[in-house]
């Protein structure tokens, strides 16, 4: 498809330069054909010497005449190879601007493509006004309204602008307070893990306790069970003074050693009411009854036999 090129600077440029090299080419081609003529008059010359050299010459007027044909052989030699080193350059210069040419031929058929679309939208912008009822006060209008269309326009620029400045401010907040909540999440973690671990602890703490209570407790009770069969050899001596007086003695040594067991063993109080080699021997004070005895040495115990008898 051939594309017609409108006239410009860089098109008057490029066909002066293409005259050029179309000149060029013609004196090349020109001096081609002289070379070629030359050649062809050196070769006759050398048909016309050559037999003449052979009859009736000289040794020296034969070689005084190839050395002429020799240098005439080698000046058109030289002559050829300028005249192709120009047809070289002029081919690459052709085709350089063969190139330009293309670049310069959809340059300008895109801006008349351009121009074209430009022109035919405002054909379609004011078709709809026939060119003789157009007035003054019409064109004003339409630049009237033109302007009030740059002025929303830029409005809504500014509009979308401001948006964007708040959006960034509400991120940029928002990316703070996030910041502010992890700092306050990792705080809270660590309070609730020191809560943990102190709670177990305490727990801990507590069990061992219990233990420690429930063994207390235990031993409380076997020896509330011991009172109890005190209690009752107690009833059985009374109309017997001196079984009362053994049984007092006897609960007076038992006394001592549960004392001396809960002071040294708080927690595993001896029960058994038997003496060992290292245990040391308290002193014993006398009593004339049991009853003496334990009112001076268990009045709780002995309110409660009050009641009981």
């Amino acid at each position: 498809m051939e594309v017609k090129v409108e006239e410009n600077d860089e098109n008057i440029e490029f066909h002066d330069a293409l005259e050029d090299v179309v000149v060029d080419m013609k004196n090349v081609k020109a001096e081609s054909e002289s070379c070629t003529d030359f050649e062809e008059t050196v070769t006759k010359r050398e048909m016309k010497v050559l037999p003449k050299l052979d009859n009736d010459s000289s040794e020296i007027e034969k070689e005084s005449t190839i050395d002429d044909i020799t240098k005439d052989i080698i000046t058109s030699e030289e002559k050829i190879a300028e005249l192709e080193k120009k047809v070289e350059k002029h081919n690459s210069l052709i085709s350089e601007l063969t190139a330009k040419n293309k670049i310069l031929s959809e340059e300008n058929y895109n801006e008349k493509k351009r121009r074209e679309r430009s022109k035919l939208f405002s054909d379609l912008k004011f078709s709809h006004i026939d060119d003789s009822e157009v007035t003054k006060e019409e064109v004003h209008k339409l630049h009237e309204e033109i302007d009030d269309l740059k002025i929303k326009y830029e409005k809504a620029i500014q509009e979308k602008n401001n948006t964007e400045q708040l959006l960034k401010k509400q991120t940029d907040s928002f990316e703070a307070d996030q910041t502010i909540l992890r700092y306050d999440l990792n705080i809270s973690q660590s309070i609730y893990q020191n809560v943990q671990r102190e709670s177990n602890e305490m727990k801990q703490i507590y069990e061992k306790k219990l233990d420690s209570l429930k063994l207390k407790n235990e031993s409380l009770v076997i020896e509330n069970e011991e009172l109890k069969l005190e209690i009752s050899k107690l009833k059985e001596a009374q109309n017997n003074p001196k079984q009362e007086e053994d049984l007092s003695n006897n609960i007076l040594q038992t006394s001592n050693i549960i004392s001396y067991s809960f002071v040294n063993s708080p927690l595993q109080p001896c029960i058994t009411p038997k003496t060992t080699p290292d245990m040391p021997v308290l002193p014993v004070k006398s009593y004339k009854t049991a009853s003496e005895f334990i009112k001076d040495k268990m009045p709780v115990l002995y309110n409660i036999l009050q009641n009981c008898f």
